[in-house]
């Protein structure tokens, strides 16, 4: 664990937590974030982002989060892999 500057405590973790790997073809999840899915797919959130204003990405968005339907992602990440 980190160090502080010099108090001994540990130094604050700044940022959002990082999401686990993901592997689409073995989880069992019904749902990914599209945290999972840009970096399943080596791209950034903003590209994802942008293919969803354009209507290429289906998502559920609920309280103001936003979920990949798993059938969807996979979908989604094959014919984004052919180009």
């Amino acid at each position: 664990m980190k160090k502080g500057k010099s108090n001994g405590h540990p130094a604050p973790v700044i940022g959002r937590p990082r999401t686990p790997p993901i592997d689409l073809a073995t989880t069992t999840r019904r749902y990914i974030t599209l945290g999972q899915l840009a970096e399943y797919m080596s791209v950034s959130r903003r590209t994802l982002y942008y293919h969803i204003d354009k209507g290429a990405l289906l998502v559920v968005k609920r309280g103001g989060v936003i979920r990949i339907k798993l059938p969807v992602a996979c979908a989604y990440a094959e014919v984004e892999r052919a180009f």
